[in-house]
């Protein structure tokens, strides 16, 4: 006797895939305004690129709508710093004055990070979800492009790497809201910007879309 019914398929526990989110980039200043003397980074311009490599794993039965959510990616973050100043490259002053006009000033931070956290999605990845996870990462490289006018007139462009007083590590939370493919993403540093500062205790606040490539 030949059995012709055909037996459901089994849902499957893990899911692999990759993620990209695009945003906004800004700091948060945990120093009273008062208390902190210029120059200041322009926390209303920057911008951010996330590229994960993630996991989905099931946690319960093949119902349940409780995810762990895990995986390892590069982080690239871009903050504009204001004024005609310019970051030193030894520890104290943070800032020195450019040996010019500056007319642009780009500061720019890779990590390599890891994330680990919790999705709530009843339908997997195929309806409405909800993330909440916990990152750790590392710096692996800074730099520093400004643009500025010389006293001789001249327009000159530098592009400098260094380590400019920024953590070597980060850490903080993130979480996003979305339906299928796409969500609204955040994520927001606990740890600060630069070390061995009060002064400037800046805290990197990221906001965007995220796509989800499962």
């Amino acid at each position: 006797r030949i059995n012709t019914k055909v037996k459901p398929r089994k849902n499957r526990r893990t899911y692999t895939g990759i993620n990209f989110a695009v945003g906004w980039h800004t700091m948060l200043n945990d120093v009273n305004a008062a208390e902190t003397t210029y120059p200041e980074m322009d926390f209303w311009k920057g911008g951010f690129t996330q590229i994960d490599f993630m996991l989905n794993t099931r946690i319960g039965g093949n119902r349940s709508p409780i995810w762990l959510n895990y995986g390892v990616g590069l982080l690239y973050q871009k903050a504009d710093i204001a004024g005609n100043n310019i970051l030193s490259h030894v520890t104290e002053p943070l800032f020195v004055q450019a040996p010019g006009t500056i007319t642009s000033n780009k500061l720019r931070n890779h990590y390599v990070t890891g994330t680990l956290g919790l999705k709530i999605a009843p339908k997997g990845n195929d309806g409405f979800y909800i993330e909440m996870n916990g990152f750790a990462g590392a710096r692996f490289r800074t730099k520093q492009n400004f643009e500025y006018t010389s006293a001789n007139g001249e327009e000159v462009v530098e592009k400098r790497t260094a380590r400019y007083g920024v953590n070597k590590f980060n850490y903080g939370v993130s979480a996003a809201i979305g339906y299928k493919l796409v969500s609204v993403y955040a994520r927001y540093d606990m740890s600060s910007l630069f070390e061995n500062t009060s002064r400037y205790d800046y805290h990197p606040l990221s906001v965007g879309v995220k796509f989800n490539l499962f």
